[in-house]
């Protein structure tokens, strides 16, 4: 079987008499492979492939279309009946990493191709943590591209994946029983995770901000964990659509079951290794002559509310 075309996705051979077959991105290496499928693949080279899927027959043009052939290593030498049983299933779970390849970027998610017949996306939060690389999202992928993600949704129906971008922040950690079940509903964000996010909206006076984290799940910014130092306004520079790194302070479920997710802004929570004035964090941190520096809330005729900052 000779090479004749060599494209993102696939590579185009011809075999027997007139016939042509397609070799999937996904049908050269094994998943465990770094290399780019293609790399030592050039036209004109001849290849010892396996026929996976006979040539289905186009209703339009009224000619059979490519056959399906794959040149991986352990499908070459597997029994035929074992290799169809295995393509046949989604064997993906939740937390598995994966490697996929772009088929398509859009201004919000990624598709990719996992196999010939499993396909993944990847929302552009879940794509980094760091503002300047959302920013630049559509940037950052080309079709063909390899993406390593951890799987964290999968659709058996639509034989589709959720990915998150791998990288160390998705280090699979242990989530106790308090967080297992509220996880699963804020679409596994957990306490103390480092995320992407996107300022939906600025809320009036010291309300603080929503958080974009995922399609469909949004977080909030206390006014007091905007900013680590002491400013009189603490917006200054925010606007909504902006890019943030936020950290997962809480994740809880409410009472008429929807999930509350509480962030910080703050560089001390992001980093430890950042250095700042000490903040009081517990009722427990202040006793009477404390000074401290803080938000007006809310003035009446006899009081002030006042929300405790720092003592620095």
């Amino acid at each position: 079987r000779e090479i004749i075309d060599i494209k993102p996705l696939e590579v185009i051979l011809k075999f027997g008499v007139n016939l042509h077959g397609r070799i999937h991105i996904t049908e050269v290496l094994e998943e465990d492979c770094s290399e780019h499928p293609f790399s030592k693949l050039k036209i004109g080279q001849k290849v010892h492939a396996r026929i996976v899927a006979q040539a289905e027959h186009s209703a339009k043009t009224g000619r059979n279309l490519k056959w399906e052939l794959s040149i991986k290593p352990s499908l070459l030498k597997a029994d035929l009946e074992e290799s169809t049983a295995s393509e046949a299933e989604l064997n993906h779970s939740i937390n598995d990493i994966i490697r996929a390849y772009v088929v398509k970027v859009d201004a919000e998610w990624v598709w990719l191709t996992v196999s010939r017949k499993v396909m993944a996306h990847l929302f552009i939060l879940d794509s980094s943590v760091e503002p300047s690389e959302l920013k630049e999202f559509q940037q950052r992928y080309s079709v063909g591209q390899a993406v390593k993600g951890r799987i964290i949704g999968v659709n058996r129906e639509k034989r589709l994946l959720r990915l998150k971008a791998f990288d160390n922040q998705c280090m699979l950690e242990n989530i106790d029983d308090t967080q297992k079940t509220v996880s699963s509903i804020a679409e596994h964000t957990k306490e103390g995770d480092v995320i992407g996010g996107r300022i939906q909206r600025i809320l009036p006076g010291v309300g603080g901000l929503v958080i974009q984290i995922g399609p469909h799940l949004h977080g909030r910014v206390h006014y007091t964990e905007i900013v680590d130092l002491w400013v009189p306004e603490p917006l200054s520079g925010i606007h909504e659509g902006q890019f943030v790194k936020c950290k997962v302070l809480a994740v809880s479920r409410q009472a008429e079951g929807s999930v509350r997710v509480d962030l910080s802004l703050r560089s001390r929570k992001l980093d430890d290794s950042t250095t700042c004035a000490p903040r009081f964090e517990k009722i427990n941190d202040l006793c009477p002559g404390t000074e401290v520096k803080g938000l007006c809330e809310e003035c009446e005729s006899q009081r002030v509310f006042h929300h405790a900052f720092s003592n620095g």
